[in-house]
């Protein structure tokens, strides 16, 4: 899903991308980087700001957590630390992937890229709405299409 989400966003100029997966030899919230653990995670860097969007092996591909810079505060990491709760608290977006099997992951990361791409106040305020064959967020932040 982490993939499907780079590819749509991959024509956005200035995005940097890196892909962190799971170590195994780690316990789960024993540290910061333990409590990383329980994620797969897209990190996505633009204007000197990380954001990060999540999948929680766990949960199988179906839970995601959406992270961003502006609208945390935080770092991807310290939101991502501790319980899911915890994390909805520090301003990140939860999203449930939903519907038909062959497409529900292919409308998650569409999903998904809409909430990166939406100014902030929509960020925090929005759901996605589909409307003219794309999901979208209230207002874009960058010119991505």
């Amino acid at each position: 899903m982490l993939e499907l989400v780079q590819s749509k966003m991959n024509e956005i100029a200035g995005l940097r991308f890196r892909i962190v997966r799971p170590d195994p030899s780690l316990k789960p919230r024993d540290t910061l980087s333990g409590a990383l653990s329980d994620y797969h995670v897209l990190v996505i860097t633009f204007g000197g700001s990380e954001h990060a969007v999540a999948v929680s092996p766990m949960a199988g591909q179906d839970a995601i957590y959406i992270v961003r810079a502006d609208v945390s505060q935080e770092p991807w990491q310290d939101v991502l630390t501790g319980t899911k709760q915890r994390a909805r608290a520090l301003k990140a977006k939860a999203l449930r992937v939903t519907g038909e099997q062959g497409w529900k992951h292919e409308q998650a990361a569409a999903k998904v890229v809409a909430y990166l791409i939406c100014d902030a106040y929509s960020f925090r305020t929005s759901s996605p709405v589909y409307h003219g064959g794309r999901w979208s967020v209230g207002i874009y932040r960058w010119g991505a299409d």
